[in-house]
């Protein structure tokens, strides 16, 4: 099949570039009842043989380094604490997030929300009952959004969310719909 990786790795091995060609697959494998996705790492290096152009092929599997990959950078976008997206992954996503609203014509809106004398949550009952709370809340404005909306822990007791609109009042609706949850909520940390 001329749209095969192995296949084109070979031919550019031994085409003009006549040098390592190295590729990455994810290649589908089955395990069981169900199939699983290998990461593979396919390197072609074109040799002569009595004058004859071949080309050997190495293949490794990369499938625990991709894992590794993807892990690193999901703790690089998401606050550890809340599993939410963090202040960079943020502000990364939104800007395209904004660039397509206005560029489709879609209502959006931005809200910063901050859960109202948390200090004192802190101090009277400690940090570990604070960390309780942020998580509750985290979890009460996930429930409450859409999965087109993002939401993001900003730092300390803070979030952001974008979301997108069908009008105007579309969005007073779901931020009150969040603040009613969170106030009737009973935090109880044992």
């Amino acid at each position: 099949c001329r749209f095969c990786p192995i296949q084109q790795a070979v031919e550019k091995a031994l085409g003009e570039e006549k040098t390592s060609v190295t590729t990455y697959v994810p290649w589908e494998f089955p395990e069981g009842d169900s199939r699983k996705i290998k990461h593979l790492k396919f390197t072609s290096n074109p040799v002569f043989f009595s004058g004859t152009p071949m080309v050997i092929l190495t293949v490794h599997d990369v499938s625990e380094l991709e894992l590794q990959k993807d892990q690193i950078r999901d703790m690089a976008n998401h606050d550890f604490m809340t599993g939410l997206a963090n202040r960079r992954y943020f502000f990364e996503v939104g800007e395209s997030f904004f660039l397509t609203a206005k560029r489709d014509y879609i209502s959006i809106a931005i809200a910063m929300l901050d859960i109202d004398f948390f200090k004192k949550v802190n101090d009277v009952y400690g940090h570990a009952a604070g960390d309780f709370v942020i998580k509750g809340v985290a979890q009460i404005i996930q429930r409450n959004l859409r999965k087109s909306d993002i939401v993001a822990r900003f730092g300390g007791e803070e979030f952001c969310l974008l979301l997108q609109c069908a009008d105007n009042t579309d969005s007073f609706g779901v931020l009150e719909k969040i603040r009613t949850s969170v106030e009737e909520h009973c935090f109880d940390f044992k």
